[in-house]
């Protein structure tokens, strides 16, 4: 019985539904802005203390932060080079209570670019009322737990734009703090966050992210009880360059 259905050869079939599959993986392979890169199997932990956690680490985040809005968004700018590689993100409270590692892979086909990274968290509550400047974010290159120095880029917590960034430090109760920004001749005053739990952070730097691209260099510098503390380096990565 002829119904009007004409049945396609066997090998146009196979055909389709490998270019199907093809256009799947390459759409994974490149990871477009609107796909959230997974935490790799296990890599994503979060904890909340009852006691804090004292950070002895100088540089806590670099990031944009918009307050304001509903639900937790965590992107970040992943520079081509980092393709097929480890990436860290880090979130913490300026009291040491809470913290969250996410451990990613960055696609192999990635071609640079601002990458949204899935945050799986059970306390978007306690997130979404943190108070301004009340929350750390890092994203690194490499696996979690590897030196301090590790590359950084810009974070983006629920925002969207990076021509402003705020570095997050904790200075040790530092009198004064400044960062040299690039080949800038004029340094960044840092200032004191207004907090009464600053246990892992203490200070904030506004940086102007116009004019910079690629890789830049940050000096930060903590003058401690009148005399100026070895100085930090810091390397972060823009997009262009």
């Amino acid at each position: 019985m002829n119904l009007g259905y004409v049945i396609p050869p066997l090998s146009l079939v196979l055909s389709g539904l490998f270019g199907l599959w093809a256009t799947a993986a390459a759409a994974q392979d490149e990871a477009p802005d609107t796909v959230k890169i997974a935490p790799d199997r296990g890599g994503f932990n979060e904890i909340v203390r009852k006691g804090a956690l004292i950070s002895g680490s100088v540089v806590a985040g670099v990031l944009v932060r918009e307050t304001g809005g509903a639900g937790v968004s965590l992107r970040g700018y992943i520079p081509e080079g980092w393709k097929g590689q480890p990436v860290c993100a880090q979130v913490r409270s300026i009291d040491g209570l809470y913290e969250a590692i996410g451990q990613y892979t960055v696609p192999a086909g990635w071609t640079g670019g601002i990458a949204p990274l899935d945050f799986p968290t059970k306390n978007a509550a306690l997130l979404e009322s943190a108070a301004e400047d009340a929350l750390a974010v890092r994203v690194t290159q490499g696996h979690c737990g590897e030196a301090e120095d590790a590359k950084t880029s810009v974070a983006l917590w629920n925002a969207s734009g990076m021509s402003r960034a705020d570095l997050l430090l904790n200075s040790f109760r530092a009198d004064n703090v400044f960062v040299y920004v690039g080949t800038r001749e004029t340094p960044v005053r840092c200032l004191p966050i207004e907090h009464p739990g600053r246990t892992a952070f203490d200070s904030k730097c506004p940086l102007d992210l116009g004019g910079l691209s690629g890789a830049v260099e940050l000096e930060i510098y903590r003058i401690v009880e009148g005399k100026p503390a070895p100085p930090d380096t810091l390397t972060v990565h823009l997009p262009g360059g």
